[in-house]
């Protein structure tokens, strides 16, 4: 009994071999890395792996570096261009006394230009008030509808300790309906800021933006955070 034969070619009788699958389009595959050390199929062009995105300008760190230094040295240029600062017309010779300026709710005797009141470890003295202050730095004028004023004042030290002075923690403005006023930044005068060795003192100016029509002024000192603070009233 004979088998069956599968086809054959007719030249010389055995079978044609399968055609081979064709090749991919790219290696590796559009989207996908070839993995380190791998050959591309004979016959396939190389498919490069795509590059990665480059970082955005602003998140590189030499950016914002950048911009630091470009701050540093504005502000230097504002600071060191104030000049001296303007002569206001000050008191007499200061001395601890009691005023007629009125009181606080609490009954706090209100002291005015030229007293000198207790507050914590200080004895603070309101030398002098300029209301408007003249800014003679050109780029630090008061927006429109403000007016700047100035206050001149002395801590003295009478503890047996160094104490700090604040000009944002130790001062506080405020008008006559209660709105606070922070201190405004002004280059050309001296600050009150810094450590106060026992029995001796330190004489600053603060500058303060406040609207054109604010009236009652009050200037509140505090020889620590503790303290009700020495009011005194500005004109």
């Amino acid at each position: 009994m004979t088998q069956a034969q599968g086809p054959t070619d007719q030249a010389g009788g055995t079978p044609p071999a399968p055609p081979p699958p064709p090749p991919p389009a790219s290696y590796p595959p559009p989207g996908a890395a070839a993995p380190p050390g791998a050959v591309a199929p004979p016959g396939t062009p190389y498919q490069p792996a795509p590059a990665k995105p480059k970082k955005p300008v602003y998140k590189k760190w030499w950016f914002w570096a950048l911009i630091v230094i470009v701050l540093i040295i504005i502000i230097s240029v504002i600071a060191n261009s104030g000049g001296s600062s303007n002569k206001t017309t000050t008191s007499g010779t200061a001395s601890p006394t009691t005023a007629a300026g009125g009181q606080t709710a609490g009954g706090q005797q209100k002291l005015t230009v030229g007293q000198t009141g207790k507050t914590g470890d200080f004895e603070a003295t309101l030398n002098a008030v300029t209301d408007p202050y003249a800014s003679t730095n050109q780029f630090v004028q008061p927006a429109a509808g403000t007016r700047f004023v100035a206050v001149d004042v002395t801590m003295r030290n009478v503890s047996n300790d160094q104490q700090p002075v604040s000009s944002a923690l130790s001062f506080e403005l405020t008008d006559s309906t209660g709105q606070k006023y922070n201190e405004t930044f002004a280059p050309g005068l001296t600050a009150i800021d810094g450590l106060v060795p026992p029995n001796d003192q330190r004489r600053g100016t603060m500058v303060y933006q406040v609207p054109l029509t604010a009236t009652g002024l009050e200037l509140r000192v505090r020889g620590d955070i503790s303290s009700g603070g020495t009011v005194f009233t500005l004109g």
